[in-house]
């Protein structure tokens, strides 16, 4: 079987929800409300991250199909398009109050009844919202969150630390003496985190892989 059918099966499967529906919207969340983006963002989260599963499985069936180099640099290039999408989804959802919850129904009606191209356009509705914009006074444990922002350079140092675990790099850096800042990064496919300390909070810069944090 060929690579490009082989991909257009696996990536139809993957991306496929969305038919038109005439399903009611009963109990579903407004559009551009908190609950109604939260769901969009983890719709979108599942389908990328379906997207990136079946990519890779075509990259390692690849070379046993024949399959040339222009075929597996189209579909590494779909990989890592995917990979950034479930990035800057997650990055977004993280965006909105802690309190937030992704509402069953709002998610269902979702999947039934909306193409992946008009939740894409949701979702960067969404992240333009002032209800998405990071909280300055969001503070944990006397330290400031910054979700999907990175402050590069000053480094101290790096912990390699579990997969998401911002406690364990905010307890790293409150231990140091030198440590003012920290930056906790989840690079794809987020197996693992890396935590780097920094000895000052230098500019801050979106990244949709990281999690800073700044002592108060």
């Amino acid at each position: 079987m060929r690579l490009a059918i082989l991909a257009v099966l696996a990536l139809t499967a993957a991306l496929g929800w969305g038919a038109a529906s005439s399903a009611r919207q009963t109990g579903v969340a407004p559009v551009g409300s908190p609950a109604r983006c939260l769901a969009v963002a983890s719709v979108m989260v599942e389908a990328e991250s379906e997207s990136v599963r079946a990519g890779r499985m075509i990259l390692a069936l690849g070379e046993t199909n024949g399959a040339s180099q222009a075929d597996m640099a189209r579909t590494r290039q779909s990989v890592e398009e995917a990979e950034r999408a479930v990035a800057s989804s997650r990055a977004i959802a993280a965006r909105f109050p802690p309190d937030t919850r992704v509402d069953a129904t709002t998610k269902r009606h979702l999947m039934d009844a909306v193409s992946i191209g008009a939740l894409r356009t949701e979702l960067a509705d969404c992240a333009a919202s002032p209800a998405a914009a990071p909280a300055p006074s969001r503070v944990v444990n006397g330290f400031v969150r910054e979700d999907g922002q990175d402050r590069p350079g000053n480094d101290l140092g790096m912990v390699e630390v579990r997969t998401d675990d911002f406690e364990a790099c905010r307890a790293l850096c409150a231990a140091n003496d030198r440590c003012r800042a920290f930056t906790l990064y989840t690079p794809p496919p987020r197996e693992k985190s890396f935590c780097w300390l920094k000895h000052a909070a230098g500019p801050a810069r979106a990244d949709p892989h990281s999690v800073g944090g700044v002592r108060r």
